[in-house]
């Protein structure tokens, strides 16, 4: 009799027991009504233990349901904010491409009429220059008079320096210079862009070293735009150093490591004994018509343009341009230029 009672009751429990099991499985899965639960209160009640155990879970139901409610509602809250702040995000880069469009329309605009008006003014510039040169050749003009015409001359050449920088960098802007390659022979070019340099290195006292690395005889680049990039650098070199002072280039060649751009690429270096540039000034220097501090503008006289057109001339090559320098110890403008291009043929071409 005992035993059956015990069984019975053993039964019992495990019914009611697998009854909450199976409840806190539905929780689990998000289902929170308690009906199915109170319809077996009855049976909870009979024993003490059970009626406790089913009160605590009838209340983590009410606690979770509570709780995953005021989930849900913070998750739709969100989802609303994060909504609207993408749609604010879209208008702003709808907005931000036709700001971008209209700007390089009238970058574009600008370029064109730089290119186009430095040819106008090119034409009564180079009059000006010829008739002051055939002026100061003339015997009749006082000292007096050919020193106010070499004012007028040197202005003209300044003025024409200018203009040929805009119209050179107002064409790379505009997308109008195209990269001519050919093979050039290093050593002659130096030579060449040295010996426009001779007269002021022989009057100023300055020399002139050059330096190659053996086994490199030529490059294929731009011959114009090379020239134009020397003659810039080098210029600006005559300008800063003094008397009996020294101004070097070299080329060398660096590795992929060095670039990671190329299989290798040339480098040019020019070099000088001058009063160095500081940090900040460094900065400044690739900047279109940016100069530098006050004092270093008065006694260098430039366009602010010569450096960022050799910038963009030599990207125009795939290379790139850098200086290192310190006060008081000179500069070192390096350029790279790639030493392998595609030939017409169709196979990469080496310098060597």
């Amino acid at each position: 009799m005992n035993l059956g009672v015990s069984i019975g009751i053993s039964l019992y429990i495990s019914k009611l027991l697998f009854t909450l099991s199976t409840y806190a499985q539905w929780i689990a899965q998000g289902n929170f009504s308690l009906e199915p639960l109170k319809r077996e209160k009855r049976w909870y009640e009979c024993i003490e233990e059970t009626y406790m155990l089913y009160e605590s879970i009838s209340n983590m139901a009410h606690q979770i349901q509570g709780i995953y409610a005021k989930l849900e509602e913070t998750i739709t809250s969100k989802t609303e904010a994060l909504q609207k702040a993408l749609f604010q995000i879209e208008e702003v880069n709808v907005t931000l491409a036709q700001r971008t469009k209209e700007a390089e329309g009238a970058n574009q605009a600008k370029s064109d009429f730089l290119a186009n008006m430095s040819h106008e003014l090119r034409t009564p510039l180079n009059a000006i220059l010829g008739f002051c040169e055939v002026l100061l050749m003339e015997d009749s003009f006082s000292e007096e008079h050919k020193e106010y015409l070499g004012y007028i001359l040197k202005s003209a050449r300044h003025l024409l320096e200018l203009i040929n920088d805009i119209l050179d960098l107002s064409k790379v802007e505009a997308g109008k210079m195209e990269v001519s390659l050919e093979k050039i022979d290093l050593e002659n070019l130096l030579q060449e862009m040295v010996s426009f340099f001779k007269e002021k290195a022989i009057n100023r006292h300055i020399k002139i070293e050059i330096s190659i690395e053996q086994g490199i005889d030529y490059v294929f680049a731009d011959r114009r735009m090379l020239k134009q990039i020397f003659f810039n650098l080098l210029s600006n070199a005559f300008k800063v150093v003094d008397d009996y002072a020294q101004i070097g280039v070299e080329v060398y060649k660096i590795s992929a490591q060095d670039t990671n751009e190329h299989n290798c690429s040339l480098c040019f270096s020019i070099w000088d004994t001058g009063p160095g540039i500081s940090r900040q000034n460094q900065e400044k220097l690739f900047r279109p018509f940016t100069q530098l501090e006050e004092s270093y503008t008065k006694k260098f006289e430039g366009t602010g343009l010569g450096l960022n057109l050799c910038k963009k001339l030599v990207e125009l090559h795939g290379g790139k341009i850098w200086i290192e320098s310190e006060e008081g110890k000179g500069a070192r403008f390096s350029f790279t230029i790639p030493c392998k291009k595609e030939g017409n043929d169709g196979k990469d071409i080496d310098s060597r």
